[in-house]
Parts: structure tokens; sequence; C-alpha cells
């Protein structure tokens, strides 16, 4: 690591009186000091493979990331939590709808959705619900879209949208309405 440093006195007219330069620095560092809480902290690294075109979502104060594609063309269906609070992964259950990448996810009510996505061989339109409560997936209504991946996923108004993607290319979206699944 480099640390840059400078004399912010030098910056100062040399007949500024001692005293206000040592008030007009307290009056510029203190706010740029207070600035810090915006900046990027490390946290606990991923245990999972690495990999490319997951899909996340957060459930209760948790993130979930999981799918994707690792290098090699690895497929993946794990999912992971992670706790803030705690600064710490756990894997739970692995999505029910089997290995995919490019998949769309989106959170109604504290329960997330997630569905569509490639698995090399086929283009999907299932779709799954996690249960966070009872580490589960339950399958719900079919994404009524032709099967796609890379599809954007949204929630607004208790109502989840899924559209976009690529199958060859779409520009349509869909409302999911988890009420009348």
């Amino acid at each position: 690591m480099v640390l840059i440093t400078f004399n912010l006195f030098y910056f100062l007219p040399p007949t500024l009186p001692a005293m206000k330069r040592i008030i007009f620095l307290c009056l510029f560092l203190i706010p740029v000091l207070s600035m810090g809480q915006g900046l990027w902290s490390v946290k606990t690294s991923f245990p999972g493979t690495t990999r490319e075109v997951a899909t996340g979502f957060s459930v209760g104060g948790k993130g979930y990331i999981g799918l994707g594609r690792s290098p090699g063309q690895d497929i993946r269906e794990d999912f992971w939590q992670y706790d803030v609070q705690n600064d710490t992964w756990t894997q739970v259950a692995n999505y029910g709808g089997g290995v995919r990448y490019g998949a769309a996810s989106f959170v109604i009510n504290d329960t997330a959705y997630v569905g569509t996505g490639w698995d090399v061989s086929a283009q999907h339109n299932d779709f799954w619900k996690y249960d966070a409560g009872q580490n589960i997936w339950i399958q719900v209504a079919d994404y009524i879209g032709n099967p796609s991946y890379s599809n954007v996923g949204v929630a607004l108004n208790g109502k989840g949208y899924v559209g976009i993607g690529y199958s060859p290319y779409n520009n349509h979206w869909f409302e999911y309405d988890p009420a009348a699944d």
C-alpha cells in the first residue's frame, strides 16, 4: 500500500497566523474525515466456487447468492446465505430447478422467486420460490414467456415482473401474481 501525504499548511497563505491556519485545517479536515462512513470495507470472502452470471436477492436482512457458471462451464445449483450481522456465510438448500446460470430473481413479502436461466443444453422457464424459514424451494407457475436466460426480475406493489433477456432477444415483460400463482 502506498500512502501519499502532503502538507496542507503549504497551501495556506504564509501571512495567515498559525492559530487561524489550525482552525482552518480543523474545519477542512473534520468534514472530510467524517465522510469515511461511505467507504468500502473487506468482509468474509465467499466460500463457494468462483462464478459468473449468478443471481442474488435479500430476504429477512440476509443476502443470498447462488447458481451461476464457474470457469470451465461448471454450472452451479448451490445457494449461499450471507449474515451481515455475524459476517458469516452458510450454504443453504440447493436450487430446486437444478443447475443453471443467467436466472432472474425478485422478492415479494420476504419470499424470493428465482427462475428462467440456461444450463448449456436448454433455456428454462420454470420458477421456484425460496422459503427461508424452512430452507426449501417450492415450484410455482412457470414464466409464460419463452424459455430464456439473462432476464431482469423486479418486484413492485406485491407483484413480480420478469422480462427482456435472451431467447434470442426479448423485449417483453410478464407479471407474476403470487396470490393467484
